[in-house]
């Protein structure tokens, strides 16, 4: 069984700093397959104000995709090898089990996610959904790339 990375992706350097991990460790694994999704809010009435015109819905996050896809290859992973993805998340439900869904859909080994650190009294007062999704997703490897 080859491996099957799903990487949740946004705009961050934490973002960029787990792209850079992953193709690190994995670039010459073969057969193994990337699927980066960004998450979009379903329910997001300002996006429609600072969005794409309404004929090209989430275009800032595709170009954004497209961008962190060329980071995986510049770091040794073949472009087709890349599958880019929106996950759109619905306010009502959770973050974590949307990726875990997706992950279990597409047959993914290993659920990846770049989180910032944070000092020792923020980390105290704020939680990530890495530490959720460590919890939750049971028959998955997940990598939290600080």
């Amino acid at each position: 069984m080859s491996e099957t990375f799903l990487i949740a992706v946004d705009a961050s350097p934490a973002s960029e700093k787990a792209l850079d991990y992953v193709a690190r460790l994995t670039a010459n694994l073969a057969g193994a397959e990337y699927h980066l999704v960004h998450v979009v809010s379903a329910a997001d009435p300002a996006r429609l104000a600072v969005g794409a015109p309404a004929d090209e819905p989430h275009a800032e996050e595709r170009r954004l995709l497209e961008s962190l896809r060329e980071r995986l290859v510049a770091g040794g992973v073949a472009s087709e090898r890349v599958d880019l993805g929106l996950l759109s998340h619905e306010p009502e439900t959770s973050l974590v089990d949307g990726l875990i869904d997706l992950a279990r859909e597409r047959d993914c080994t290993t659920l990846v996610v770049g989180r910032n650190s944070l000092t020792w009294l923020r980390e105290k007062l704020h939680h990530h959904p890495a530490d959720e999704l460590v919890k939750r997703a049971t028959g998955h490897t997940v990598w939290i790339v600080e």
